[in-house]
């Protein structure tokens, strides 16, 4: 059985809530793996792999809370604990990051007696996607399917995310109500089972290519009309990666313009043209999600008045 309980939507989103959907006693000793910008308040242990870069947290730094939580820097494809040394491990949105993940499911079966684990389903990741994903996921008759992602560009070019991110309404709906359509979620005690088809290419995810990837999120984002904070990290890690590649460049300075750093921009290279680019483009912004919201007010007015 992939899951010992069906808890479908689990309350990942509330951790009080969650404590208690798993069933969580005080005396179990709880990890958490990757959890590092938003641990679980009831882990003891919290495992994360990068405390400085955030390359697989959109840049967020680590929320840090000594007295909480005992902090570990590692990897979960080879974790620094002994043998069934916890109760309980949770694991949110890791397993895609990984190189090997039958390591890492291997290792959260060695050291944890049960646990909990979500990630992105195959669809989700095509339409939404995540320049350091590496593996597109699905469950079929109990079993937990990893196949390697092989392109550079998101074959959908990320369209879902804007929406959703744009919409207080469908970021409830997506990542509160119904959270268990886009995501793979299920609990598991002794062992569940996985299967890794392939395996991932690392060439992809590296310099060249990495910064490809990042350089596509954050245009295809900003494509969609999301706002620039969401997009601004992948444009810089781009840049960085390939510091001497023009557009990535271009795109990174119209991003700190976006976000208020016009003069810095101006400062480090930002052409007239997409100087212009940027100033257009932050106004149609603005009144591109005015007139939206606007609209679905009135929609809203309507079914008022039609008793809905």
């Amino acid at each position: 059985m992939l899951s010992v309980r069906q808890f479908p939507p689990y309350p990942t989103y509330d951790h009080h809530q969650l404590k208690t959907a798993l069933q969580i006693q005080p005396h179990e000793r709880v990890l958490d793996i990757g959890g590092g910008h938003n641990p679980v308040t009831f882990a003891h242990v919290v495992l994360d792999i990068d405390f400085n870069t955030g390359i697989h947290r959109d840049g967020t730094s680590l929320s840090i809370d000594k007295i909480q939580h005992d902090y570990v820097q590692g990897d979960v494809m080879d974790l620094p604990f002994a043998d069934k040394s916890f109760d309980v491990v949770i694991c949110l949105h890791v397993l895609e990051h990984t190189s090997d993940p039958q390591k890492a499911c291997e290792e959260m079966m060695r050291v944890a007696k049960r646990g909990y684990v979500e990630v992105p389903r195959k669809w989700t990741e095509l339409y939404a996607g995540h320049p350091t994903h590496r593996w597109l996921i699905d469950d079929c008759n109990g079993k937990i399917l990893f196949e390697p992602i092989t392109y550079t560009v998101s074959p959908f070019m990320n369209f879902a995310l804007p929406a959703v991110w744009n919409s207080k309404e469908l970021v409830q709906q997506a990542y509160e109500i119904h959270l268990n359509v886009p995501c793979i979620q299920f609990e598991w005690q002794d062992r569940f089972a996985y299967e890794v088809t392939g395996q991932c290419n690392n060439q992809l995810f590296e310099n060249t290519e990495l910064a490809k990837r990042h350089y596509a999120f954050a245009r295809h984002v900003l494509y969609w009309g999301a706002s620039p904070n969401y997009g601004l990290f992948h444009a810089e890690q781009a840049h960085r990666l390939l510091p001497n590649q023009k557009e990535y460049e271009q795109l990174y300075l119209i991003y700190l313009a976006f976000s208020g750093q016009w003069l810095y921009a101006v400062r480090n290279g930002l052409g007239i043209k997409p100087f212009l680019i940027a100033v257009i483009g932050k106004v149609l912004l603005l009144v591109n999600r005015s007139v939206f919201t606007w609209f679905r007010r009135l929609l809203k007015h309507m079914d008022e008045f039609h008793g809905r």
